[in-house]
């Protein structure tokens, strides 16, 4: 812990990894190893091998307690083979149950080497060219920036230079949008550098990646990395969404820190952007996608990419600028669907992903034929990098650095950061201070060309936020700017809305800052939904998940549900399509209509799972 009255020189040294060896030692001794290569190689035997990760479990279960990390599963490849498997730790804490090499975590972002894959693959058949406009296979496609729009590449997509920043709301929690409609949203979003001026990170420009395979190929993207990267492997507890981790058993849980207290954060889904971040494996999964990548795309005699292709989309092409006093790192670059840059000299390409309370990293030493994947059900950790550092540096023979240790201490410099920018937050709040109309006045549905609605609904005598089916409670914070208080689901919390009056009678906009880098979005006013109102005719009668009956029956005119183990009560509409319970905010209940496959069925959201209920017949 740092003292309170630390000066700001410490402060700035752990934030930017200049702390002695020493200052971070609390945690373990770092053991001396011998060396391990020879003629160039990094791993020397089996038998080395195995010593190399001697006493590694001590160090990562004493580096969980301090990073307060609930759960973990690991695997390391070396010699072509996996040298370490294992789970440590609570899948979910309030039930003990533990993490196992089989148990399921999100991957985040680092799906998105799958994504390049499967693009390196169709390129290989000659169906997509990573170096030519992506109009010519997609003629609808656009950009804010005509030109853009017009010269894009899929190499310019996968390698964030696209100009366009995150705006990671448009598609954060449930949009119902298609991932086609997702991708002609593209054109109604403002860029905020010039077209290949530099790196911005962007999940939506994957997305549209995906999407390209998709028409392409004439199949989903889902389908493509089952056909071309599951199955050849026999990946058989990958999935691509919540449903079917949650099917196929033992799921980790997800945890957030919350001053400095463990607490559950609730599930995403997030199958509209798969592409980019929509994977959901295990660590004996991440083992074999691992060993097959450092066997140059080869598994079990079979070619599953040609080799150049791989080795290209490991290339570094775009510089991200994320600079570094860390003597261990280069300049880091992004390639095709990898970050790469040199650890102690040598290349390495990696992935981290990041998901509401869980946080995954899959990194490789390609030349040293090393592979380490390391799944956390904590969110935002720096474990698991501090993790990969040092099986690294247990492998290459080297030794002095306490990765883990320093990790601690980092987390609880950022710990002292965020007290300080919610102090200077506070500081910036006018007081006293009301807002110029009654809360009424303030509600109702607003719409931007990017963003899509955004509602603001009364609830009691305050307001409440509703965004892509995210529910935000709204306190008032000064003159006609509103803040987004804590809730069941922490998406927006501490973001400010500030709304725009005409005659001092309504609020005619409200500007939203979901995009930093950005100007605050603009949502402009639009007419209520006009099925808003009532609870869908179709959505009566009765339903079945598994043996559990559920109704939705009619009393006093208002829609009743009856959910066993998930809830009983009003349904209080706050969609064309969804309602919420009454009383209970973090249950909602979504009304699917009938598709060419499946019949009508309800869909619960809990802070714990999805749960479907198909119409009886």
């Amino acid at each position: 812990m740092i003292p309170a009255r630390a000066g700001g020189a410490l402060l700035l040294a752990l934030l930017t990894g200049l702390v002695a060896d020493d200052a971070a030692s609390e945690l373990h001794e770092v053991v001396e190893m011998p060396p391990l290569t020879s003629i160039g190689l990094a791993v020397a035997s089996s038998a080395r091998v195995d010593l190399a990760l001697a006493g590694l479990d001590a160090q990562v279960e004493a580096a969980m307690q301090r990073l307060n990390v609930p759960g973990l599963a690991v695997v390391v490849v070396a010699e072509g083979r996996v040298v370490l498997l294992r789970g440590y730790g609570w899948r979910d804490v309030q039930q003990q149950l533990p993490v196992t090499e089989h148990t399921i975590f999100p991957l985040g972002s680092a799906t998105k080497p799958f994504t390049a894959f499967v693009l390196g693959t169709l390129a290989d058949e000659k169906k997509v060219d990573f170096f030519v406009p992506v109009r010519r296979v997609l003629p609808s496609f656009r950009l804010w920036d005509a030109l853009a729009g017009e010269r894009i590449t899929l190499a310019d997509m996968l390698t964030h230079r696209s100009g366009l920043p995150r705006h990671d709301a448009v598609w954060y929690g449930d949009s119902g949008l298609t991932r086609a409609e997702l991708v002609g949203r593209l054109s109604k979003l403002e860029p905020t550098a010039r077209f290949r001026s530099r790196f911005q990170y962007s999940n939506l420009m994957f997305v549209a990646a995906g999407h390209v395979a998709e028409v392409v190929s004439g199949q989903s993207w889902e389908q493509l990395v089952r056909d071309r990267v599951l199955v050849p492997l026999g990946m058989e507890r990958t999935g691509f969404s919540l449903a079917q981790a949650q099917a196929l058993g033992d799921v980790a849980r997800p945890y957030r820190d919350r001053e400095h207290e463990i607490v559950r954060a609730p599930f995403r889904d997030v199958t509209l952007i798969a592409p980019a971040g929509g994977l959901w494996s295990s660590a004996d999964d991440l083992g074999r996608w691992l060993q097959m990548l450092l066997a140059r795309g080869t598994w079990q005699g079979r070619q599953l990419i040609d080799e150049g292709t791989l080795t290209a989309l490991m290339r570094p092409i775009t510089p991200t600028r994320l600079a570094t006093d860390d003597k261990a790192l280069s300049q880091a670059y992004y390639g095709l669907g990898w970050f790469v840059d040199t650890y102690r000299g040598r290349l390495r390409a990696y992935h981290g992903g990041n998901l509401d309370g869980f946080t995954a990293l899959v990194t490789l030493l390609p030349n040293e034929k090393i592979g380490v994947a390391v799944l956390a059900n904590a969110g935002g950790t720096g474990l698991p990098e501090a993790l990969v550092r040092t099986v690294a540096d247990r492998l290459l023979g080297r030794s002095g650095q306490d990765w883990l240790g320093r990790a601690a201490l980092l987390r609880e410099a950022a710990w002292g950061v965020r007290s300080h920018l919610k102090e200077i937050r506070a500081k910036r709040r006018l007081t006293p201070s009301a807002p110029a109309l009654p809360v009424a006045r303030y509600a109702g549905r607003y719409t931007n060309p990017g963003y899509g609605d955004l509602l603001i609904v009364e609830n009691g005598a305050a307001l409440e936020m509703i965004y892509n089916r995210i529910h935000s409670p709204l306190e008032h914070w000064h003159f006609e700017t509103f803040n987004v208080g804590s809730s069941e689901d922490p998406s927006f919390e501490d973001v400010k809305l500030t709304f725009s009056l005409d005659d001092a009678t309504h609020a005619t906009s409200v500007a939203v800052p979901f995009e930093p880098s950005a100007s605050p979005i603009v949502f402009r006013r639009a007419d209520p939904p006009a099925a808003a109102v009532d609870w869908p005719a179709d959505g009566f009668g009765s339903f079945q998940d598994g043996a559990t009956v559920v109704s939705v029956s009619r009393r006093d005119e208002r829609a009743w549900l009856s959910w066993p183990g998930v809830a009983e009560g009003e349904l209080v509409p706050v969609w064309t399509d969804e309602a919420r319970i009454a009383g209970r905010p973090p249950v909602r209940i979504r009304y699917a209509p009938a598709t060419s496959s499946r019949p009508p069925s309800l869909i619960a959201f809990t802070t714990d799972a999805v749960r479907v209920a198909d119409r009886v017949p």
